[in-house]
């Protein structure tokens, strides 16, 4: 039922899931990265002629969308931050809202600010829960006026509904809807009762809330964070769980949270680095105390900033990298002042650090990692496939051949075979045996290629494979047809490749692999075969006991023949590759 003296009450987020609002508003600054805005005659103006969007000029944000009663808001303005390079390098390569909505197709420059929003609640709910994926209330502006293409980007299929004479959009199957706020800027609501309130509270006289009076002192720069206190003390809990660990950080942060009633930021990233704060308390008391508490707290910062750099041990690119990012947070924290004036304390910092300089520093470790973590993903891959392979082994006695045929006659690749051992029954059971890999039905499957036939965020083709078994009778899976059996790795289990990395231009159900050796005799000065080109220094690789090594390009070529060979006789030396 709707109210409207009040917001729609929800359930409260859980421990795990109090920071997930906050923590979303870098991803979206990057909302509908890559998006094609739509031509300006598909715009369709709203029902409130009235509603204009404020203009933006290089500093300052646009709260006219944000409702009064809201108790978090976070904006950020993409198009300016995208101005820097290296911030657009950034976008590019995380792109971190691919998967928002199934993609929103809009490009950086055509987004001129987006602002999260999570409803104030009146009274305390009853009991926790669940933390929605995302907040109440999305709002976009963009640079060309909002049309029907975009609303259909965001809710694929959707019906137009009246309420109070104002026309939304509302998606079919489920709660989303959108609403056009002015030709500019189009709201994404998670709950149709909530817009539906919206709508019937536009027009009603209002406060000025207390965020909005925090955020109107530090409305400038690029990033803004304004809240109220009763909403943060609503996510972490009642004030019995919080003072039940003195030393928690919870505790710690107490007056922060009992004696100011609002608090806002703002973060301008050009021309140096320059932060702006304000916290709004009851009385002057009020006001130390958080000042105090802050200060504190910028104490602690330094401290462990110190001791940060005190863990760092090795000596490597990596390792200074992480240091200089270490000082240019420490410069940054340094020149933060924090002062109490009234009933308001104020927090200030201003630094002539080049953001340029402070992001290549950064893209660094985060490169690395996240390098890292693909390779991880992807040695996860090599494991898996390697399971199903012995497990198709137990069944069938054999290993698959790298090509099988059908009893049509017609030649199919192992990944097929294997698919019911990789959780991929489905998958299998629509592929059709009596009909080539490209086949009329086949043909259509190459896009459901499972994931673990693919290294994590490679830059190839989607449907290609990057992985292969090596094709010959010496071979751990031996010639298309004829399967090998464990007792024929004469070699031992863990000098004998089964499957290797390689870029190749090859569909993931063609059954083609890398070819090795098909003459015995000619096994010792057999080509040696590319393989890798996902990492700088090498390639991965499952050997035919289940483990998975990194191989370096350096790898010496009789070294690297012998392990693709299965029953060779060759002495290999685990060092030596």
């Amino acid at each position: 039922m709707l109210r409207s003296e009040r917001s729609p009450d929800r359930e409260a987020p859980s421990r795990a899931s109090r920071g997930l609002t906050v923590a979303s508003i870098t991803a979206l600054a990057l909302l509908c990265v890559g998006l094609r805005a739509p031509e300006p005659a598909q715009a369709r103006v709203q029902d409130n002629p009235a509603a204009q969007a404020a203009p933006l000029g290089n500093d300052g944000f646009d709260l006219s969308p944000v409702p009064a009663d809201a108790a978090f808001v976070a904006a950020i303005r993409p198009a300016r931050l995208a101005t820097q390079p290296e911030i657009q390098e950034l976008i590019d390569e995380f792109d971190p809202m691919a998967q928002i909505y199934g993609g929103i197709d809009l490009p950086v420059s055509g987004l001129e600010q987006v602002t999260v929003v999570e409803m104030r609640r009146m009274e305390p709910p009853p009991r926790r829960g669940s933390m929605p994926i995302v907040p109440d209330l999305i709002i976009v502006r963009t640079v060309d006026p909002v049309g029907d293409e975009l609303i259909g980007n965001i809710l694929k299929e959707f019906d137009t509904v009246s309420y109070l004479g104002t026309t939304y959009q509302r998606a079919r199957g489920a709660p989303m809807t959108t609403y056009r706020f002015n030709p500019q800027t189009l709201l994404i609501v998670q709950s149709e009762q909530t817009l539906r309130y919206l709508i019937a509270e536009r027009n009603r006289p209002k406060g000025s809330p207390l965020w909005l009076e925090a955020a109107g002192s530090v409305n400038a720069g690029q990033f803004l964070l304004a809240f109220e206190t009763p909403w943060l003390s609503q996510l972490i809990g009642p004030q019995p769980a919080r003072a039940a660990g003195l030393l928690e950080p919870l505790a710690l942060i107490g007056p922060m949270l009992d004696r100011a009633s609002a608090y806002a930021i703002s973060f301008d990233l050009f021309d140096g680095i320059s932060i702006t704060g304000l916290a709004l308390c009851g009385d002057e008391e009020g006001a130390t105390q958080v000042s105090e508490t802050a200060t504190a707290f910028k104490t602690l910062g330094r401290n462990a900033l110190s001791y940060m750099q005190g863990m760092v041990t090795e000596s490597d690119a990596g390792s200074e990298s992480f240091l200089a990012v270490l000082k240019e947070v420490e410069t940054l924290l340094n020149a933060v002042a924090i002062s109490a004036d009234g009933s308001t304390v104020r927090l200030q910092a201003e630094t002539d650090q080049d953001l340029s300089a402070i992001m290549r520093l950064a893209m660094g470790p985060i490169t690395t990692a996240r390098i890292a973590s693909r390779r991880t993903q992807a040695m996860n891959n090599l494991k898996q496939i390697a399971l199903a392979l012995h497990n198709y082994h137990d069944v069938f006695g054999n290993f698959p051949p790298p090509v099988l045929i059908s009893e049509n006659g017609i030649p199919y690749s192992w990944r097929v075979a294997i698919l019911p051992f990789l959780e991929q029954a489905q998958l299998y059971d629509q592929y059709r045996f009596d009909e080539p890999w490209d086949g009329p039905n086949n043909r259509k499957l190459l896009e459901q290629i499972p994931p673990v036939y693919r290294v994590p965020d490679a830059n190839t083709d989607p449907t290609h494979a990057a992985y292969f078994a090596f094709v010959g009778p010496a071979t751990l899976m031996g010639e298309p047809g004829k399967g090998t059996h464990l007792r024929d790795v004469r070699d031992g289990t863990s000098n004998t490749l089964a499957i290797v990395e390689s870029k190749r231009p090859i569909p993931w159900t063609q059954p083609e692999d890398i070819p090795f050796a098909f003459e015995l005799k000619d096994v010792r000065n057999a080509p040696v075969p590319d393989l890798g080109g996902f990492w700088e220094e090498g390639f991965q690789a499952a050997f035919a006991d289940g483990s998975v090594r990194f191989l370096a390009n350096s790898i010496n070529a009789d070294v690297l023949r012998a392990l693709i060979t299965r029953s060779g006789g060759e002495v290999v030396s685990v060092d030596r590759y």
